[in-house]
């Protein structure tokens, strides 16, 4: 798998296509205006970046521009995890699962799951 590690904005218009699957170009700006305020140019301009990094393809229907993802959610996730454990190293990585525990950032269901990988690793 080519490595991924998204901008918020890429998380945002990658969660929308991967929610609604392939869109085009207007329609998936009409999906992020209300929350990001972006404009079709901004849209067009990180979906070019996108597919760049392989992350995403573009078709072509006539000339409606569709974009779809390449890289699946779960892909983008585990790249991110790993990311995220690279930089804060291993004395980080309990900190980390802590203050997301004491801060209430996981639920009684994440809390468990975890809880039960830690118990097949011992």
């Amino acid at each position: 798998m080519k490595r991924h590690s998204f901008s918020d904005g890429e998380w945002k218009l990658m969660n929308v296509l991967w929610e609604k699957g392939p869109m085009g170009l207007p329609d998936l700006t009409e999906e992020l205006h209300a929350e990001t305020g972006w404009s079709k140019a901004t849209v067009n301009m990180m979906g070019n970046r996108l597919e760049e990094s392989g992350a995403l393809r573009t078709d072509f229907e006539g000339r409606r521009k569709l974009l779809t993802p390449v890289v699946t959610r779960e892909e983008a996730l585990e790249q991110e995890a790993h990311n995220t454990v690279a930089r804060v190293r291993a004395d980080g990585v309990c900190l980390l699962v802590s203050n997301m525990v004491e801060g209430g950032m996981l639920s009684d269901e994440e809390i468990a799951e975890l809880t039960a990988i830690l118990q097949q690793r011992s």
